[in-house]
């Protein structure tokens, strides 16, 4: 599976340092996201990191190395990101969002990226081969 990560600058850095995603819990999130992708993940998954505004750009793939898990404790400050997955670092890719939607990245249920998309959503899943396309078949 090939997800798209979404996180503010913040909580970025933290994630990075621990070589942790954070996802609201399954009570905070749209059920639908829960079910149909969070519960999916798998060791070896790809992830593309889309960090917001300032940055606004893809910043790296990283492979998921472990399946979710839930935490309670307090990790990033604006608030408790209780589903959390393992991550490291699979390649360098640096994507501003303009050019992610100039290359017709699509989501695994052929809608296209939005901009709306940037501000509303923290893990979604990509059409098959979108990580591809997103770092110009490099991976």
């Amino acid at each position: 599976m090939e997800l798209l990560f979404v996180s503010s600058d913040k909580n970025w850095d933290i994630c990075k340092e621990k070589g942790t995603l954070g996802v609201r819990s399954k009570e905070e999130i749209r059920s639908a996201v829960y079910e149909n992708i969070v519960k999916e993940i798998k060791v070896g998954d790809l992830i593309a990191v889309y960090v917001k505004n300032p940055v606004s750009a893809v910043v790296g793939i990283y492979r998921a190395t472990s399946s979710y898990y839930e935490d309670h404790s307090k990790v990033w400050p604006d608030g408790e990101y209780a589903i959390h997955l393992k991550i490291e670092k699979y390649s360098d890719c640096n994507v501003p969002f303009r050019e992610l939607i100039a290359k017709g990245i699509k989501l695994a249920n052929n809608k296209k990226l939005s901009q709306a998309m940037q501000l509303h959503t923290e893990i979604v899943k990509l059409e098959e081969g979108g990580i591809s396309k997103l770092c110009n078949g490099s991976l």
